[in-house]
């Protein structure tokens, strides 16, 4: 059950931040379709100054890190200029990615946050309803996109402005850890939420063995001063945790 719902339209507090995002999507994307909000802002769960304003822009064809670059740039600079927000969250989702035989999971991911928590801004609405998750899929998908996001970080392979702000990088990676122990939660009949605060009590309700994990993440997203690593290192304990009480089926 969710414990949601997407909102009409954007705060007014923030819909010139928003239009001036399209437009950056705009200039650096010839074949964009869409652009979306997704999470605290797209169902009414942000906080002036705390959060971030999530985005989305759904292209055509394939994208790479290069290709990506100068969008993210600008959007960095245009987050430090608007204090409601701690930042511009951005990324792309390429419907030629998301249609191939056997998508990244990650590009999965963004469609099927689209269907649950998608604010339409520009372009046309995609309908992304048959990306919408059962439970088990949501569970198990946010536990394996935060094992690969755990991954890609240890590598370096870290987008701004989370590369240049320790800070944010280890408030990213605490919010995966408590994505993953609210999977948990949702498989034993809890009511989904997106908000850190409102899943941390579903998980002291449901999964009490992860309330310890679940207060460390949360002093982190609240913004208690944490190295990346300790935040990663509560992520990669989320993880396993959630796979040693619910085994992965597609395992071997």
């Amino acid at each position: 059950m969710l414990g949601f719902k997407v909102l009409d339209e954007i705060p007014s507090i923030l819909r010139l931040l928003a239009d001036d995002t399209v437009a950056c999507y705009r200039r650096h994307h010839s074949d964009l379709r869409s652009v979306y909000v997704i999470g605290s802002v797209a169902v009414g769960e942000w906080t002036k100054g705390v959060s971030d304003l999530d985005v989305v822009g759904v292209v055509e064809r394939e994208l790479t890190t290069e290709d990506e670059a100068p969008r993210r740039r600008e959007l960095l600079e245009l987050g430090k200029s608007w204090p409601q927000v701690s930042f511009i969250n951005n990324s792309a989702l390429s419907l030629a990615a998301l249609h191939t035989e056997k998508p990244d999971a990650m590009v999965v991911g963004r469609a099927r946050i689209i269907a649950v928590t998608g604010l339409h801004l520009w372009g046309d609405n995609i309908d992304f309803q048959d990306y919408v998750p059962s439970v088990e899929t949501m569970a198990y998908g946010r536990a394996a996109r935060a094992k690969i996001l755990m991954k890609r970080y240890r590598s370096g392979i870290i987008n701004e402005p989370f590369r240049s702000n320790p800070r944010l990088l280890a408030r990213s990676s605490a919010k995966a850890a408590i994505r993953v122990l609210s999977g948990i939660t949702i498989l034993r009949d809890a009511t989904f939420y997106t908000s850190p605060e409102q899943t941390v009590m579903m998980i002291a309700t449901y999964a009490p063995e992860a309330m310890p994990l679940a207060r460390r993440a949360f002093r982190i997203v609240n913004g208690a001063e944490s190295e990346p690593d300790e935040a990663m290192d509560i992520t990669e304990q989320a993880v396993q945790l959630f796979y040693d009480l619910y085994p992965d089926p597609q395992s071997p």
